[in-house]
């Protein structure tokens, strides 16, 4: 059974966090991939403005979760949630969509292909495709939302829609969810934190 659509709050007590948020070292286990995944997301993040996305502390400081997903036939695709003070406002937090351009090389390479201003959990894949890709829901409230409910993001051939918020994005049912990227710990399989 898909999880609620939408959750009261982003950010976790530290203790939960600790806790709940399983490393990304057991669930991607290529130090490689996980340092290529760092520096893919430090980019994104970092994007035209200072975000201190750049110091050492970065990945302890924020919540950075990372979940995999199929989100085109046969690729491994990550979403990556960043949250912590510099990086969240009443919408929501900082997303991110990445494709692995190494196509199964040894050397994993992450491309940028869109930005989810703002991000809310739960983001899920839906079981409906655009453009060969399957189209995803963010959590929407807060912000001035009246009614809290889960935004479509569709792929346009280039890139997602960067903002669930808008009037355009679709508003999608439970039924419609094929399954939990990144949730609240114990909702996603294939989510961990990268520290």
């Amino acid at each position: 059974m898909p999880p609620p659509l939408v959750k009261a709050s982003n950010q976790p007590s530290k203790a939960q966090v600790l806790v709940d948020d399983p490393s990304c070292s057991s669930t991607i286990s290529e130090q490689k991939t996980r340092d290529s995944l760092k520096s893919a997301i430090v980019a994104a993040v970092s994007f035209n403005r200072d975000s201190y996305a750049d110091r050492p502390d970065f990945f302890t400081k924020n919540r950075v979760l990372v979940g995999l997903a199929e989100l085109r036939p046969n690729h491994s695709d990550v979403i990556a949630y960043v949250s912590g003070q510099n990086y969240c406002g009443t919408g929501g937090c900082k997303g991110f969509i990445f494709k692995d351009k190494s196509m199964g090389s040894a050397r994993p390479e992450y491309s940028l292909i869109a930005r989810i201003r703002p991000a809310r959990l739960p983001i899920v894949s839906l079981k409906t495709f655009k453009n060969g890709w399957a189209e995803m829901g963010v959590a929407v409230a807060g912000g001035g939302i009246s009614k809290p409910h889960i935004g479509t993001l569709s792929f346009d051939g280039v890139s997602f829609d960067s903002n669930p918020t808008l009037s355009n994005a679709r508003h999608i049912s439970e039924d419609e969810i094929k399954s939990v990227i990144i949730g609240e710990p114990g909702e996603a399989s294939r989510q961990c934190r990268l520290s």
